[in-house]
Parts: C-alpha cells; sequence; structure tokens
C-alpha cells in the first residue's frame, strides 16, 4: 500500500496539551473507522507549528478524504518515494 506524508500547519500545535493530543487522536481515531482498514495512520512528528503524519492509503484522493474528516488543516500531501535509514545500501 503507498505511504504519505500529510503536512498540516497549525500554529502552536507543539505546545498543546496530552490532553488535546488525545483529542487531536481521538479525532484521527474516528475518521480511520470510516474508511474500514482503508487507511492506516502509523505515526506523526509534531513541530513547533506542523504535524506530519504518516498514513498508508490506496491512493492520494483516499488520503484527502481521511484528512478533511479529521477537522484538521491539510497543507500538503507527499507520497513517499523511497525510505532510506542507516542500513540503506547494505
Amino acid at each position: 500500500m503507498p505511504k504519505y506524508i500529510v503536512e498540516r500547519v497549525v500554529p502552536h500545535i507543539g505546545d498543546l496539551s496530552p490532553e488535546k493530543l488525545k483529542q487531536l487522536r481521538d479525532l484521527a481515531h474516528d475518521a480511520l473507522t470510516h474508511f474500514g482498514g482503508r487507511v492506516q495512520w502509523l505515526e506523526s512528528f509534531i513541530t513547533e507549528n506542523k504535524i506530519y503524519s504518516v498514513v498508508t492509503a490506496p491512493d492520494e484522493a483516499t488520503v484527502r478524504q481521511y484528512a478533511k474528516l479529521t477537522h484538521l488543516p491539510t497543507d500538503h500531501i507527499y507520497l513517499v518515494k523511497q525510505v532510506a535509514d542507516i542500513t540503506t545500501g547494505e
């Protein structure tokens, strides 16, 4: 299944309390159940003003539908072409 990175600009998201982050997680969970396993949220990285979420989905249109259901802004969706880590090339 293709992997995507969803970039969201959310001012001061890095300052949210754990309780508020749990609320965002719950929104994501509710959106995921709508797709019956066709979309999977793998993880998210949160900076001061952005969220980068890694998801798998059949196509970008499905990612956009999922992102809309989370009620968070979606600024960019990137298709992951390759993954590199410390073992790349071994």
